[in-house]
């Protein structure tokens, strides 16, 4: 099982790998383009995935970032937007219980520790709605309603 870990869309190694395995065109274009939705399409012999790692800023907002993932009978790449600290954990974590992993499992384990970063997030946005309810039910006023749209956006 062979495990490529790209920190950089636009390396050139995903362009030798896209050839190495056969991988759709369109497939490494999205890897280049971010903003894509989170997915799973099935593509002759391998799976393409996208995820959607998410990261807390130090100002409270939340980031979403790309994952791309190729899965194979004997592959896995992984294609990171860097900056996403979270994510780079996960990958990281899954990498050192890769010994005898197959790459089915690897990403299982990338997939599930995604997710586990969505709680924080979560977490935070139930507390800012708390915060805004509680607010606009007390003393609604125009500043009220300005901070309820910007948490929307």
């Amino acid at each position: 099982m062979e495990w490529h870990d790209l920190r950089d869309p636009n390396d050139p190694k995903l362009d030798e790998l896209a050839a190495r395995y056969q991988l759709h065109p369109l497939h490494v274009e999205d890897c280049r383009h971010r903003g894509q939705n989170a997915k799973v399409e099935e593509s002759g012999d391998y799976l393409f995935v996208v995820l959607k790692p998410v990261a807390i800023e130090s100002d409270g907002t939340l980031t979403f970032f790309d994952l791309d993932l190729f899965l194979g009978r004997d592959f896995l790449i992984t294609v990171e937007e860097g900056g996403c600290a979270p994510a780079r954990q996960v990958l990281d974590r899954a990498r050192a219980g890769s010994q005898g992993a197959r790459p089915d499992q690897l990403l299982y384990r990338i997939a599930d520790g995604i997710v586990d970063c969505y709680l924080p997030a979560l977490d935070q946005v139930d507390d800012v709605s708390d915060a805004l309810e509680a607010e606009v039910l007390e003393q609604p006023t125009p500043e009220a309603l300005d901070k309820i749209f910007t948490a929307k956006r």
